[in-house]
C-alpha cells in the first residue's frame, strides 16, 4: 500500500477504492511504481477542480454548485498538494480560484504569495496574509513598490510578518510614504521586537518632530537596546537626552561601556551609574571613576559602605576617608558599621577601645597618633583639635566643641573622651548639657578628679535604661532639675518626718559631701529636689497622716508625686471630688460622657450617695469587690537578648556566687557561705535539693518547677549585703498585672504611656468607675529598682454579638434603630464572656527598645493564658482569644485581625476598638518563645465579693448588676419603642 495513503480523509471503502485504483495504475504500466501512481493522481485533483468549474445544476446557482464541489474536493485533498495544486492553478491562469476558496488551501507559503502577487493579485495577498506562512521579506518589498495605495494597504498589516521583515520594511516607510510622527503616535503600539536601527533612525528624525516623550515611553517595542542606542540619548541636545537616558537605563541589555557611565557622571547622574553599575564595562577597574562616585555627594553614602567591595581599585581605608571627608552623616554609620570594613581588625577595634573614641575618629586621627604606644594629655588634646576640623560633627561650637573644652580645662581632655565612651552615645547628646554639669561640679565642692570617679566615672559604666534615655541623658536632665544650695534642702526634707518616701530618701544625704559621694546618692538628691517642689501637698499628706486616713494618704501620694500629672487634677480628686466626677472629655461626644461619667452614681433617687463616699469607696478598696476582673500580678524575668537563653545559666551563675571548692574556684558573693545556705534553704522549700540541681545534665526537663521561683533565686545571688557584687545584668524584670481599682498604679497608667487617658480626665474616669473595666499594665524595674510602666491596655468583659461593631455603631447613632432590631436577643444570653484590650500602649521610652515587640507579645500572651486557665471557666470567659483593638494601638500591630464583633457588657463612653476590624492575640495557639522567660513568679489577691442580703427571689429571679447592661438596653428599646421619653438609659 502506499505510505501517503494512510494521511488521506477517506472512509475504509473510499481507501480501498484509492488502493485498487493506484494497484491497477501500476499492473498496467501507466505508472512506475506507487509513488509515481501517487503524483499522477495530482493532475486528477486538477482536473475535479477544473471540471467543477463547469457543473451546472437546476437548483442551484453555478457558483453556489461551483463552491460545493471544490471545497468537497480541497477537503478530500491531501494538504499535502494543496501548495502544488494552488500554483497549478496560478501558473494556468486560474489564480483567481486559490483567491476565491483560499480559506480551504492549507500549507500556503511566500512562494504562493509570490506567484499571485506576480498574477497582480497583490490585494489578495495583503487582506488574507495570515493564510501565508513563513512570509519573508520579497514579499513585502515587492507589495512596497507596487504603488501607493498597495503601500498603504500592506503597512496596516506589517505587524503581521515575521519580526526581522517587520524592521526593514518599516525602515522604508519612515524613509518616504509615512510620517515617523504618525508611527510613533499612532502606530507603533502594533509591533514588538523591533530591531534598534528603527529606533535610531526614529530618534534621529524626532529632534525635528518632537516626539521624543512618546517615542521613549514605548522603548519596550525594541530589542536589542545597547551602546549605541545609549550613545544616540547622550547626543541629544542639550541635556534633554541625558535626562531622557536616566528614565530608561533598565530597559538596556548587555554591558553599556564606560564612556556611557563617564557622560552620566560628568553631568551630575551619579545615582544613575551606581543603581545600574553592573551595566557598564570598566568601571571596576577604573579608580578615577570609583573616586568620582564616592565623592560626588550625590550618592547615598550608607549604600556605598554597603557595597564597597564594587570598588576593586580604592581601598576600605580610602574609601572610608573619603566617605568622611564628604558626607558628614556617614561617621555615625562607620561607627555603627565598623566590622564591614577589611581594615577593621582586632588591633584596630583594640585601639579605639582603648583611647575612647569612636571608630571614625580614630581614623581621622591615625596621622597624630602615630606608632605610639601610650598617648598623654597633650597627645589627647591634638586629637580634639584635629576632629574640630575633619570631623562635621566637631563643628557645633555651641552644643559640642564649646562644653567639651570647658570640661576639658577642668577635667582633662582624655578624661572627656573616657566620659564620653558609650556606644550609641552622640558627641552632642553626650555634651549638650556639659557647660551645666561643670557648673555642678564646681558647687559640688569636690576636687575636680574626686568629681569626677564619683559621678561621671560612675554615671560612664552605669548601663540602666532611664526615662530620659542613657545615665548620660540622665545626668544632662538631672543637673538642670537639681537646687544648689544643698544645706538648705536638706534642711527643709527634715520638716517632714511623716512622707515617708521623703525621708528614705533623705538617709544618711546629711551634708554636700555626702550626695557627691556617689552617682546613686546624687540621684537621690535629685528625687529630694522634685519632692520639695510639691511643699504645698506635703504639708496637706502630713495632716491625712495625723487623721489616720492611710488609704487615702498613699493613693494620694501616688498621685501627687508621679511626675507627669496635674497637681490641679489631684487637688480636686482629693478635696473636690464632686467636681472631679463631673469632669467631661474632649474625646468622648458630650451626651455620651453625661451618660457614663461617674457623677451620676451620686444623683441616683433614694442612693444616697454622696461624691466624697464614692471616692472613698474606690480608695478604700469597696470598689475592689465589683471589679468583674480577679486581681492578678506576675513577676517576670525576660531574656535580655538571644533567643530566649541567658548568657549565663542558672547553674553557672550559682556557681560564679559560691564558687566550687574542689576545684579551688572562690565565689564572687561577699559572703558566699551565707548565699548558699540561702539558697539551699530556698530550694528545700520547693521540695528539690539544691546539689541534685546543680548536678543535673537537664534542668529544663528535671526540674521544671524551678523558672516559678527564679526571681527568689535572683534576689539571693544579687543582695547587696551578701550576693555578688556585679552580678551581670542578663535579664530584665518585668511585673505584669490586673490592676485592683484601689490601686493608684492603673489610674497614672495613661500617664505613664503618654496617652489620650491620663488622671483627671473624662474617660479615666469612666474606666476608673466601671466595674466592667480593669487596667492591664506592664512594668519594668529601673536601675533604682523602681517599677514603670511601659505598657498598658484596658480590659473589658465583652459579648460576641456576631454584629460588626463599626456597622452597628453606625445604625444606632444614624439611623435611630434600637438594640433589639439589631442583635439577637438569644446572644445576649449565657453567652461565654471575652476579654477585650481596648488597645495596646507603649510608653515613649519603651518604643526604642530592641525587642519591645517581642517582650510585649510574650508577656501578654503568657501572662493571659494563666489568668484564663485559672479564672477561664469560673468566670465563663473565652480561653482562646483576646481581640485587641486597632485605634492607636503601639505594639503587635502585625497580629491576624478578626472581625470585631465584641462589645463591653456595661458599655464605655470611649473605645478605641471601634473599627471593622480587631487584632487576635490567639491565646490558644499564639506561638512565642516561652524561653524568653527565665523566671516568673504568680501572685493572686483573695478579694472577698459583696454579698448580697439573703432575700429569697422566685426561680429564674436574679439580682440585676452592671454585667446586666445589654439585655437592659435590648428590653428598654423594645419596651418603650413607642415613647422614648420614658427611657432612663441605666
Amino acid at each position: 500500500m502506499p505510505e501517503n495513503l494512510e494521511s488521506k480523509q477517506y472512509t475504509l471503502e473510499e481507501a480501498e477504492n484509492e488502493a485498487e485504483l493506484l494497484k491497477k495504475k501500476v499492473d498496467s504500466g501507466k505508472a512506475e511504481d506507487y509513488k509515481d501512481a501517487e503524483e499522477k493522481t495530482e493532475e486528477e485533483y486538477f482536473k475535479m477542480l477544473m471540471d467543477a468549474r463547469e457543473l451546472d445544476a437546476k437548483n442551484l446557482s453555478v457558483n453556489e454548485v461551483r463552491a460545493s464541489q471544490w471545497r468537497e474536493i480541497l477537503n478530500n485533498t491531501p494538504e499535502s498538494k494543496h501548495k502544488s495544486l494552488a500554483l497549478k492553478l496560478i501558473e494556468s491562469g486560474q489564480g483567481k480560484y486559490v483567491t476565491y476558496y483560499i480559506n480551504d488551501f492549507k500549507n500556503l507559503d511566500q512562494e504562493v504569495a509570490l506567484k499571485l502577487i506576480d498574477a497582480r493579485m497583490s490585494y489578495y495577498v495583503i487582506h488574507n496574509i495570515g493564510n501565508f506562512k513563513n512570509l519573508n521579506e520579497l514579499v513585502a518589498l515587492k507589495i512596497f513598490n507596487e504603488g501607493t495605495a498597495k503601500r498603504d494597504a500592506l503597512f496596516d498589516v506589517l505587524d503581521k510578518f515575521p519580526d526581522s521583515v517587520k524592521s526593514t520594511i518599516l525602515l522604508k516607510y519612515i524613509d518616504g510614504p509615512i510620517t515617523a510622527s504618525r508611527i510613533v503616535n499612532r502606530e507603533l503600539y502594533r509591533f514588538h521586537n523591533l530591531d534598534k536601527h528603527v529606533l535610531i533612525k526614529l530618534m534621529d528624525l524626532g529632534k525635528y518632530e518632537n516626539y521624543e516623550d512618546e517615542l521613549i515611553s514605548k522603548l519596550d517595542r525594541f530589542k536589542g537596546l545597547d551602546n549605541e542606542v545609549a550613545l544616540k540619548f547622550i547626543e541629544m541636545p542639550t541635556s534633554y537626552g541625558i535626562r531622557q537616558l536616566c528614565r530608561v537605563l533598565d530597559k538596556f541589555h548587555g554591558l553599556l561601556d564606560k564612556t556611557i557611565a563617564l557622560k552620566l557622571i560628568n553631568n551630575n547622574k551619579h545615582i544613575l551609574v551606581w543603581e545600574n553599575f553592573d551595566k557598564f564595562q570598566g568601571i571596576s577597574d577604573d579608580k578615577e571613576m570609583q573616586l568620582s562616585l564616592i565623592t560626588s555627594r550625590n550618592l547615598p553614602a550608607i549604600e556605598i559602605m554597603q557595597n564597597s567591595d564594587r570598588f576593586t581599585k580604592i581601598t576600605h581605608k580610602e574609601i572610608a576617608l573619603r566617605l568622611l571627608d564628604t558626607y558628614g552623616e556617614t561617621n555615625d554609620f562607620i561607627d555603627k558599621n565598623i566590622t564591614i570594613f577589611s581594615f577593621a581588625d582586632d588591633a584596630f577595634l583594640d585601639s579605639v577601645e582603648k583611647l575612647n573614641l569612636k571608630p571614625s575618629e580614630f581614623l581621622l586621627s591615625e596621622g597624630i597618633i602615630g606608632e605610639k604606644d601610650e598617648l598623654n594629655e597633650s597627645d589627647f588634646k591634638k586629637i580634639y583639635e584635629n576632629l574640630g576640623t575633619a570631623d562635621a560633627r566637631w563643628k557645633d561650637e555651641q552644643n559640642i566643641t564649646g562644653p567639651f573644652e570647658q570640661g576639658a580645662e577642668y577635667f582633662g581632655y582624655q578624661k572627656m573622651f573616657e566620659y564620653l565612651n558609650r556606644d550609641g552615645l552622640s558627641r552632642h547628646d553626650g555634651l549638650h548639657n556639659f557647660r551645666r554639669i561643670c557648673e555642678v561640679a564646681q558647687s559640688s565642692g569636690l576636687p575636680p578628679q574626686e568629681f569626677y570617679n564619683n559621678i561621671l566615672n560612675q554615671a560612664q559604666k552605669d548601663d540602666s535604661v532611664y526615662g530620659q534615655g542613657t545615665a548620660h541623658h540622665k545626668l544632662n536632665n538631672l543637673v538642670d532639675s537639681i537646687n544648689l544650695d544643698f544645706e538648705e534642702i536638706i534642711k527643709d526634707g527634715r520638716q517632714y518626718p511623716n512622707i515617708k518616701k521623703l525621708q528614705e530618701l533623705l538617709g544618711d544625704l546629711d551634708s554636700p559631701k555626702k550626695i557627691f559621694e556617689s552617682w546613686k546618692n546624687l540621684k537621690k538628691y535629685e528625687e529630694i529636689c522634685e519632692l520639695l517642689q510639691r511643699k504645698e501637698i506635703l504639708d496637706q499628706l502630713q495632716s491625712l497622716k495625723k487623721e489616720g486616713k492611710e488609704k487615702l494618704y498613699a493613693y494620694v501620694e501616688t498621685l501627687a508625686f508621679h511626675p507627669n500629672i496635674s497637681m490641679e487634677k489631684v487637688m480636686e480628686f482629693w478635696k473636690e471630688p464632686e467636681r472631679f466626677l463631673e469632669i467631661m472629655d474632649t474625646h468622648t461626644p458630650r451626651e455620651v460622657q453625661n451618660r457614663k461619667k461617674p457623677s451620676n452614681y451620686v444623683e441616683f433617687p433614694h442612693l444616697d450617695l454622696t461624691a466624697e463616699e464614692l471616692v472613698d469607696a474606690l480608695v478604700e478598696g469597696d470598689y475592689d469587690k465589683l471589679q468583674v476582673f480577679k486581681p492578678m500580678e506576675i513577676e517576670y524575668r525576660i531574656a535580655e537578648s538571644g533567643t530566649g537563653k541567658q548568657k549565663t545559666n542558672l547553674p553557672e551563675l550559682i556557681y560564679q556566687a559560691v564558687g566550687k571548692r574542689s576545684e579551688g574556684i572562690a565565689g564572687e558573693a561577699k559572703d558566699p557561705k551565707k548565699t548558699f545556705g540561702k539558697l539551699t534553704k530556698l530550694f528545700k522549700t520547693r521540695g528539690i535539693k539544691l546539689v541534685d540541681f546543680l548536678k543535673s545534665a537537664d534542668i529544663e526537663k528535671e526540674f521544671p518547677k524551678v523558672s516559678e521561683f527564679r526571681n527568689e533565686i535572683d534576689e539571693i545571688l544579687m543582695n547587696e549585703q551578701f550576693g555578688m557584687k556585679s552580678a551581670k545584668k542578663e535579664t530584665e524584670q518585668y511585673r505584669a498585672k490586673i490592676n485592683l481599682k484601689s490601686d493608684p498604679d492603673g489610674v497614672v497608667a495613661g500617664n505613664d504611656t503618654a496617652c489620650c487617658m491620663p488622671f483627671g480626665s473624662g474617660k479615666n474616669n469612666v474606666y476608673t468607675f466601671n466595674p466592667i473595666c480593669s487596667l492591664f499594665t506592664v512594668q519594668r524595674k529601673t536601675a533604682e529598682g523602681q517599677w514603670r510602666t511601659v505598657a498598658q491596655s484596658v480590659l473589658t468583659k465583652n459579648k460576641d454579638i456576631k454584629q460588626n461593631i463599626s456597622e452597628l455603631r453606625d445604625k444606632l447613632e444614624n439611623t435611630g434603630v434600637k438594640m433589639h432590631e439589631v442583635v439577637n436577643e438569644e446572644i445576649l444570653r449565657g453567652k461565654k464572656g471575652v476579654i477585650v484590650c481596648d488597645n495596646i500602649e507603649v510608653a515613649q521610652n519603651f518604643k526604642s527598645h530592641s525587642r519591645m515587640e517581642e517582650t510585649i507579645k510574650t508577656i501578654y500572651t503568657d501572662f493571659f493564658q494563666e489568668y484564663l486557665q485559672r479564672f477561664g471557666d469560673e468566670d465563663n470567659l473565652e480561653k482562646n482569644k483576646i481581640p485587641v483593638g486597632k485605634g492607636y494601638t503601639d505594639a503587635l500591630t502585625g497580629l491576624p485581625e478578626i472581625e470585631n464583633t465584641f462589645i463591653p457588657e456595661a458599655p464605655v463612653g470611649y473605645s478605641d476598638n471601634l473599627h471593622e476590624k480587631a487584632y487576635l492575640l490567639d491565646i490558644e495557639k499564639g506561638e512565642i518563645d516561652k524561653k524568653m522567660i527565665v523566671g516568673k513568679k504568680i501572685s493572686i489577691q483573695e478579694i472577698k465579693k459583696i454579698k448580697q442580703d439573703e432575700i429569697k427571689l422566685p426561680k429564674g429571679v436574679s439580682y440585676l448588676t452592671f454585667q446586666d447592661t445589654l439585655p437592659v438596653a435590648y428590653i428598654e428599646g423594645k419596651a418603650y419603642k413607642e415613647n422614648e421619653s420614658l427611657m432612663e438609659y441605666l
